[in-house]
C-alpha cells in the first residue's frame, strides 16, 4: 500500500471536505478548488463539475446534478422471500461511459434491490467495481483521480479497486461487466 506524501494528502483531504461540505464553504455556490487543467472532473456537493476556458482562466462549469439513489422499501411479514443468485442488469447506453472517465450507476436488480457500482472504460475495456468501502461500508464516491470514501479518507484505484490510501486494506469488490447490443451489461451476485 503506498503512502500519500503531504501535497497529494492535501489534495486528497482537500476534495473530500469538498464532498462533504465545510463550515466555512455553505455560502459557497461552486467549488472552492482552483481546477489544473481543461477537462477536469470533481464531485462537489453531489453535483459532478468539469473545467473549462473562459477568456484564458480555467473555471468550474455550473455542475450536472448526480443521480440520487431511490430508497428501497422495508420487507414486511406479508412480502415474498427474496431471491439470492446471480442476476444481469442493464445499466445503461455504451455511451456513458467515454473512455479514460468513471461513472456510477444506481441500478435495481429483478427483485427491485438497489445497489450502486462505479464502471471505467480504460483502453477499450470496461472494468465496474463496487461502490461500497472495504473498510467499514460507506459509500465511495468518484474524486480526482481516485475513488473516494468520505468517511475516513480511504482512496482507492479507479482503474484495479486496489485501495492507495487511508485505512482500507482491500480492494473494491469486482463485477463481470460486457456490452450487450449498444448496453452495458453487469453480473451481479447477492
Amino acid at each position: 500500500m503506498a503512502l500519500l506524501n503531504r501535497k497529494d494528502f492535501l489534495a486528497l483531504a482537500g476534495v473530500v471536505l469538498l464532498q462533504i461540505g465545510t463550515p466555512f464553504a455553505n455560502a459557497a455556490t461552486g467549488p472552492s478548488l482552483k481546477p489544473t487543467k481543461f477537462g477536469q472532473t470533481i464531485i462537489w456537493r453531489n453535483k459532478k463539475y468539469t473545467a473549462i476556458k473562459s477568456g484564458k482562466k480555467l473555471v468550474w462549469n455550473k455542475g450536472v446534478a448526480l443521480p440520487k439513489p431511490k430508497p428501497t422499501s422495508t420487507p414486511t411479514p406479508s412480502d415474498p422471500p427474496v431471491e439470492h443468485g446471480t442476476f444481469d442488469i442493464d445499466l445503461g447506453a455504451i455511451e456513458e461511459v467515454v473512455e479514460g472517465q468513471t461513472q456510477i450507476f444506481f441500478p435495481k436488480d429483478p427483485h427491485a434491490r438497489s445497489k450502486s457500482f462505479f464502471v471505467t472504460r480504460n483502453n477499450a475495456l470496461l472494468i465496474a467495481f463496487d461502490s461500497i468501502c472495504t473498510h467499514e461500508g460507506c459509500q465511495v464516491w468518484i474524486g480526482i483521480p481516485l475513488l473516494l470514501c468520505a468517511c475516513h479518507l480511504s482512496s482507492f484505484n479507479r482503474f484495479t479497486g486496489v485501495p492507495e490510501g487511508g485505512p482500507a486494506l482491500k480492494p473494491l469488490k469486482s463485477y463481470p461487466i460486457r456490452e450487450e447490443i449498444g448496453r452495458l451489461i453487469i453480473t451481479n451476485t447477492y
